[in-house]
């Protein structure tokens, strides 16, 4: 039996898109434990699963053109992620009719969300890394 031919190329294509369907899937597994009180073995083992994809994507994204441009994309989204997410605040507050500047103004968002905004921003890179993947894919 021949077995098919590989390119080291192929194989480090295939290993950093594992790695971000890992890493997609560490992420919501996260949200989803820490949200609904799940043992404390699922929220680490989520955590070191992303840790683990996000060296694999770090160290692979220069493979090819097309891993940097899906790299570029969930990057771009991580990025706005974390600048909306660091105004927030602040944006409800004007919306509100608050003043940002007063002694009872807390830019700490209520019922522990300021935990989940790393989350949050990793699930922007994975979302627009996917979304950018399944285009190219149509």
């Amino acid at each position: 039996m021949v077995l098919p031919f590989r390119s080291s190329t192929d194989r480090r294509a295939r290993a950093f898109m594992t790695a971000a369907h890992l890493g997609g899937f560490a992420t919501l597994l996260n949200i989803v434990a820490y949200d609904f009180g799940w043992p404390d073995f699922v929220k680490g083992l989520s955590v070191g699963m992303l840790l683990a994809s996000l060296v694999a994507i770090a160290l692979r994204r220069r493979t090819d053109e097309f891993m940097e441009v899906l790299f570029n994309a969930g990057t771009v989204a991580c990025f706005a992620a974390v600048v909306v997410l660091f105004f927030l605040p602040y944006l409800i507050a004007a919306l509100t009719g608050a003043s940002i500047t007063g002694p009872t103004f807390d830019a700490t968002p209520p019922n522990g969300f300021g935990l989940h905004k790393a989350a949050l921003a990793l699930l922007a890179f994975y979302a627009a890394f996917h979304w950018r993947w399944l285009r190219t894919r149509a």
